[in-house]
């Protein structure tokens, strides 16, 4: 009798899909997680905590209060977050990440007037604002040498050294 019991809670514990704990908290992906009230894990994978929070997309992170990811691997950390993207970042409060592999770190004004980044590979950083304070565009390179290693110091972006005149 003492080896079926130890049976069926091996079973059990290999046989488990996901977890859920707290108050109207759900997990329909396959080993997702989900800890909190009203919150959703619905991609494989994926892990949800805090209030209000849904992570939607496969292998996802959403954590805090009202934070959402969408996509495949993407992580949402904050207020009224939510990353969009594959493989989108956010860490902050009214931010949204909609680009692949675009990265938010900041604060928007309120969830009506979010700081987005709409920009595939890119990082944006801002504070209380729709518009960012630092930005970073992605560089192509070519081998061992940026494509855009001509250009000059104060050289219009697009021209040619002897376009410009210099």
């Amino acid at each position: 009798m003492k080896h079926i019991i130890i049976a069926i809670a091996i079973f059990m514990v290999f046989t488990a899909n996901a977890q859920v704990d707290y108050y109207n908290t759900t997990t329909n992906g396959t080993n997702a997680s989900a800890i909190g009230l009203n919150n959703e894990a619905d991609g494989d994978n994926a892990f949800v905590g805090g209030g209000n929070s849904k992570a939607q997309g496969q292998n996802s992170f959403a954590f805090g209060l009202s934070a959402e990811t969408h996509a495949t691997n993407a992580f949402a950390l904050g207020l009224s977050t939510k990353s969009n993207g594959v493989a989108s970042f956010t860490i902050g409060k009214y931010i949204t990440a909609n680009g692949t592999d675009s990265y938010v770190i900041g604060k928007g004004i309120t969830s009506s007037y979010r700081l987005v980044n709409d920009i595939p590979n890119s990082l944006m950083i801002g504070m209380n604002s729709t518009q960012a304070h630092v930005f970073r565009k992605p560089v192509l390179w070519v081998g061992r040498h940026r494509q855009n290693r001509y250009r000059k110091r104060h050289q219009p972006l697009g021209q040619t050294p002897h376009q410009s005149g210099r």
